[in-house]
């Protein structure tokens, strides 16, 4: 009799599980990988780097009601990516660029960054950054973007698919 009840919550357990997992996905937008491409290499002053690949991103609002979209202002267009995230091998996670290896709290972001972009359902934006086939290769990344559901006050983050520069020089 107890092992068929524990038989019965476990089964309970996982088509919870399975639910929650199918209903979060569908009210998340999600960031891709379009295309990872060798461009012309140019110099990246602030970092004394050459870039020559230009990875291409698409955010994509699967949900069924408008999100906002934040990034910063380039030239006219919004860059929504928020943070580079690399994996770290040893604790087998995401590292963040931060000092406490967390986002900072989005109170706290410059305005600079909260540039906003209304998204219906069904709609994308794609944006790209760039890359070296030197210092980045073999590197695995994925980026944020923040995002909210307009009938909310309160921000998510969300990631990318991973992805990493290839091949190396």
């Amino acid at each position: 009799m107890t092992l068929m009840i524990l038989q019965k919550t476990i089964l309970l357990s996982c088509c919870l599980l399975i639910f929650v997992s199918v209903n979060y996905s569908q009210k998340s937008a999600q960031i891709t990988i379009s295309e990872i491409k060798e461009i012309k290499p140019f110099s990246i002053p602030h970092l004394a780097e050459i870039a020559d690949r230009q990875v291409v991103f698409k955010l994509l609002n699967n949900t069924q009601y408008e999100i906002t979209v934040f990034g910063s202002d380039l030239e006219g267009e919004l860059r929504p990516i928020r943070y580079l995230l690399t994996y770290n091998k040893k604790i087998n996670d995401w590292d963040y660029p931060t000092l406490n290896n967390q986002p900072v709290p989005w109170k706290e972001v410059s305005k600079i960054y909260k540039n906003e972009k209304l998204l219906k359902p069904g709609e994308s934006i794609t944006f790209s950054s760039f890359f070296s086939s030197v210092s980045d290769c073999g590197i695995r990344f994925k980026v944020t973007a923040q995002v909210k559901q307009n009938k909310s006050k309160k921000t998510q983050e969300i990631r990318s698919t991973e992805f990493m520069i290839g091949p190396c020089r």
